[in-house]
């Protein structure tokens, strides 16, 4: 694909996915089900290494929650850990385009990439899930084993309030 063509196609993708949040808010735009006309683009290995540094990408939101009173979402059901620990996913390869990975520090950004989660539920074709990041200056050396046994803990905890 032309690199012209591919920039064109990002650029206009993402100014329907921005007018869409403008014109509902992102209260709304979370709960919307109606469709965002994207267009699809594949690349060559070369133009893949020369927007190896682009952080914008529109097949995501992250959105902070600090407590679950954040989360009204109309949920058709809730399904966290339905098989247990095994129900824990790797997140790095999921999240990190949608974060300012420059602004971590060592030890974060090695806390980052052993994040990991679970999908708590999905609709209308988005998925949501849950998982506990460090924050962008985090000084802590948390081992991977640990920080999984971290938000097993919490996300069964989580369980437990939903139930």
């Amino acid at each position: 694909m032309d690199e012209d063509v591919f920039f064109n196609t990002a650029k206009e993708n993402a100014h329907n996915f921005l007018k869409v949040i403008e014109e509902c808010g992102i209260k709304e735009f979370v709960k919307r089900e109606d469709y965002i006309a994207l267009r699809s683009c594949t690349t060559t290995e070369l133009l893949h290494q020369a927007c190896a540094v682009m952080t914008a990408d529109i097949d995501g939101v992250v959105l902070e929650h600090f407590n679950l009173s954040g989360i009204t979402h109309p949920l058709r059901y809730i399904n966290i850990l339905p098989s247990g620990s095994l129900s824990l996913i790797p997140m790095f390869k999921l999240i990190k385009k949608h974060l300012p990975l420059i602004n971590y520090t060592k030890q974060s950004y090695g806390i980052l990439k052993e994040a990991v989660g679970a999908q708590i539920f999905s609709d209308g074709g988005w998925q949501f899930m849950a998982t506990i990041l460090p924050k962008e200056d985090c000084q802590s050396n948390i081992d991977g084993n640990s920080y999984r046994a971290l938000v097993f803990d919490w996300l069964s905890r989580v369980n437990q309030c939903m139930g």
